[in-house]
């Protein structure tokens, strides 16, 4: 960031439109500014959450509004949505928002449950400890939930990568998650959940291939128990997984460009139930 502000005061020094203008200046200083914060508070929220009891994590957006039409449940690749360096919502004119439609009705707003670092344990138990009550969350939910488990799993099984293992790893990390869908039809709740999308190809370490070897596992489990109506009022809604780099802002999170991407993957389930 030192750089590129350096950069700026040079230009400064030898350009006399920057001089004439120095709107443009504290603009481009401001958006430095901002995606650095941003940046900054999703790598602590990360890391904190991993460390922090689950009573510790924070929601995004705790309280349903009336105008909400539907609640993301997720981990940060739900709670951080960004635009221009800055952080911004689902429900945001270049998201979601610009993609609402009549089935939306009065409802122009999305809740973000998303909590960063979070996985499918840590919300099994805030549904039964009830840290957020399920009377709190919209009748309509999208989730994706088990990239953190994947992550986990990575670092518990290290070496021991066979096939058996990792097989019976995946399920547990499968049934959590349909526990937690279970818990959400129990209180008749509607649910659409969402694939996962690979890190940006950028990253190509070995470990990164076996998180995408677990996350590929995921998703095929995903797609076998909930596509086709195979379960009542749960759908899939299947996210591109191989995104192009220039889509990431870092290895796993997605820049404006790569949330306005997903929005587009996601709507079309969203139009599909009419839920937007």
């Amino acid at each position: 960031m030192l750089i590129r502000i350096t950069k700026i005061f040079d230009l400064l020094k030898n350009n006399k439109k920057n001089l004439l203008n120095p709107h443009k200046v504290r603009v481009k200083l401001f958006s430095i500014f901002s995606f650095s914060i941003t940046l900054f508070l999703l790598f602590f929220n990360i890391v904190s959450s991993q460390d922090s009891p689950v009573e510790n994590f924070r929601f995004r957006e705790p309280n349903l509004l009336e105008s909400d039409a539907f609640s993301m449940i997720g981990d940060s690749r739900t709670q951080y949505i960004f635009q221009l360096g800055a952080n911004s919502d689902w429900d945001s004119q270049y998201f979601l928002g610009e993609l609402r439609g009549e089935c939306s009705s009065n409802k122009t707003t999305i809740q973000n449950l998303g909590i960063g670092g979070s996985t499918t344990r840590d919300w099994i138990y805030i549904f039964e400890k009830e840290i957020l009550k399920l009377e709190e969350i919209s009748n309509r939910v999208v989730l994706m939930l088990g990239g953190n488990d994947a992550i986990r799993l990575s670092n518990k099984l290290k070496n021991k990568n066979d096939s058996a293992t990792v097989d019976e790893e995946l399920e547990e990390i499968h049934s959590r998650l349909k526990l937690i869908i279970q818990t959400l039809l129990d209180k008749g709740k509607e649910v659409i959940v969402q694939t996962h999308f690979l890190a940006s190809p950028r990253k190509k370490s070995p470990s990164n291939k076996i998180i995408e070897k677990y996350l590929i596992g995921l998703n095929q489990r995903i797609i076998r128990d909930y596509s086709e109506n195979k379960v009542e009022k749960v759908s899939v809604a299947i996210i591109e997984p191989k995104f192009p780099s220039i889509f990431f802002l870092d290895n796993a999170h997605l820049n404006q460009l790569g949330f306005k991407a997903h929005a587009h993957y996601l709507n079309l389930e969203l139009k599909k139930r009419c839920w937007w």
